[in-house]
């Protein structure tokens, strides 16, 4: 299982390097952008590799640069985790998430918490690999998919089940992947469905800085609700959708 890392400088982030090796991941650092085009390119061209592969870039290496490239030239973006050193620029959270970034970490945030969603990233990576063997093989041997999986953690709802270890949430036969931002944010609103969840609340849970100021909250949140909400109005069978309480938060009806 490999882990490219683009970075311009000496060596990687030392607690995101520990929590993707925890997981089991090599990581390979590369120092520029055609050479990670190049690494990525080797692996996807892989089906064996290409299934397990995980991206990590830091911002102020070219990390946006890296991913329009990517685009452009039709190489499937593997799952991203972005490193922002510095996290002064608003614009740069938004452009990931027009890139389907999985996660987007800052040099501020702590040692642990940096380990710890870098490796989350990587194991949800290898139990989406798992499962989707696991279902190949009962297809192959043509057994029957079971209406109701039994992992635990998986909460069910009105016409949909809600699975909060691999962010998935299963609406019918399809498969609602969410990032790890748009997980929690979903995960704190269900659970507290037709209750207000303040944006303090949101805050605390979801982007894990306690310390932060409301107005900072609400203008990193805004944008993953937006794209959580695009994503929920897309299946009119799962019956709940995310309102504004004004002034308060935010409300799952």
């Amino acid at each position: 299982m490999h882990a490219i890392y683009l970075t311009t400088h000496t060596n990687a982030d030392y607690a995101i390097e520990k929590g993707i090796t925890a997981a089991g991941y090599v990581l390979h650092q590369v120092r520029s952008i055609p050479d990670a085009v190049e690494a990525i390119k080797s692996l996807v061209a892989k089906p064996e590799a290409a299934k397990w592969l995980l991206l990590v870039a830091e911002v102020q290496s070219g990390a946006i640069p890296l991913l329009m490239i990517l685009r452009e030239q039709s190489i499937d973006i593997p799952p991203a985790l972005l490193f922002d050193q510095l996290g002064d620029d608003i614009r740069i959270p938004v452009q990931a998430l027009q890139f389907d970034v999985e996660d987007y970490v800052l040099a501020t945030d702590p040692d642990i918490q940096r380990e710890s969603r870098a490796r989350v990233l990587a194991e949800r990576i290898i139990m989406d690999v798992q499962q989707a063997e696991v279902k190949t093989a009962r297809v192959n041997a043509h057994v029957r998919e079971p209406e109701t999986i039994g992992v635990r953690g998986v909460m069910t709802g009105a016409n949909f089940s809600w699975d909060p270890v691999a962010h998935i949430i299963l609406v019918g036969d399809a498969q609602l992947r969410l990032s790890p931002i748009q997980a929690r944010i979903f995960d704190r609103l269900w659970t507290r469905r037709n209750n207000t969840v303040t944006m303090k609340e949101l805050i605390d849970t979801v982007l894990m800085k306690p310390n932060m100021r409301v107005e900072e909250g609400v203008r990193l949140l805004r944008p993953h609700l937006v794209r959580l909400r695009n994503k929920l109005e897309k299946y009119p069978d799962l019956a709940h959708r995310i309102i504004n309480v004004r002034g308060n938060g935010y409300m799952m009806i």
